[in-house]
């Protein structure tokens, strides 16, 4: 006998969809508002790492480098996971920490993120993005409403 795996193509499609926009451990506080600036309000060096999102470093207060992302584009939403294996870092923000040096956040569009600060000799990126998930697109529709309500 031969046994056939059958998924429905809907869960397929929900399951990729959720691979696509999770980052490697989940964020550990709820979603942000959308920012209302556009530009990145941390200075330092920028680094562009896919088309509309940057990494950004610079010296942190106290000492150490401090890391964080801007993300300039409109419909993309990236989820940032690093792995640091050795180091003395402190997740700055809503960035999740999780087992092994794992740190993660999410970047929504038009959204600067500090991500962690300290000192490390190497890291390991993982880089995923896609759509903005169905939480952060409501927050933005009903922070749009407002605002044309207010005009």
């Amino acid at each position: 006998t031969v046994s056939v795996l059958y998924w429905p193509i809907r869960e397929l499609h929900r399951r990729r969809d959720r691979a696509r926009t999770r980052p490697c451990c989940e964020p550990a506080s709820s979603l942000s508002a959308p920012p209302a600036h556009t530009m990145s309000t941390i200075r330092g060096n920028k680094q562009e790492i896919k088309p509309g999102f940057f990494s950004i470093q610079r010296e942190a207060d106290g000492g150490g480098q401090l890391l964080a992302f801007f993300n300039e584009t409109d419909d993309k939403q990236f989820n940032v996971c690093y792995v640091i294996p050795e180091g003395k870092i402190e997740a700055l923000g809503r960035t999740a920490v999780g087992d092994g040096g794992k740190y993660a956040v999410s970047v929504y569009p038009q959204e600067t993120v500090e991500f962690i600060k300290g000192t490390w000799r190497s890291f390991k990126r993982s880089l995923s993005f896609g759509a903005p998930d169905k939480e952060w697109q409501a927050k933005n529709a009903a922070r749009k409403n407002q605002q044309g309500e207010e005009d």
